[in-house]
């Protein structure tokens, strides 16, 4: 068995130590930007699907956040987070699902919907009495069955 030396130990809690100091200024910073822009939010969110769309969120590392122009597949869990995210959200007045040719599955298509339905519910749970409930709007550019299941489940088309 082979005994860390000393140095080695310090530097590992030294790189866990760095790694933790990046990670919350990043946030912070990223709080900051938002409290700032935030008179700029708009008031519906934009969500484009135009590629495919996976059933589980794959296992990626924090940092691939920060990297420009690094596109992480979308799946049906990170909809539905991000759903339950908008609903909670009073500033947002609903989403926009922009539909530029996803290949989506029927079951997937069926999955997103029941996500939409899931949608309207945490909102009327955390939705003041006398507000709009949020919206789902639907952009088609192209149509086939599953596309047309999910923008059945939507407000607006």
């Amino acid at each position: 068995m082979k005994q860390e030396s000393t140095w080695t130990r310090a530097t590992r809690a030294l790189g866990r130590t760095l790694g933790q100091a990046w990670q919350a200024t990043f946030c912070a910073l990223a709080n900051l930007r938002r409290r700032l822009l935030h008179s700029r939010i708009p008031d519906y969110v934009v969500i484009p699907l135009d590629h495919e769309l996976s059933e589980l969120t794959p296992d990626v590392p924090w940092w691939t956040a920060y990297i420009p122009a690094l596109k992480l597949p979308l799946s049906l869990g990170y909809l539905s987070r991000a759903l339950r995210r908008i609903a909670a959200e009073p500033d947002v007045q609903g989403v926009v699902f922009l539909m530029k040719g996803p290949s989506l599955s029927l079951a997937q298509a069926q999955s997103l919907a029941q996500i939409f339905d899931r949608f309207r519910r945490w909102d009327s749970e955390q939705r003041p009495a006398g507000r709009a409930p949020k919206r789902i709007i639907v952009h088609l550019e192209t149509v086939s069955t599953p596309i047309y299941t999910v923008a059945c489940a939507a407000d607006l088309v």
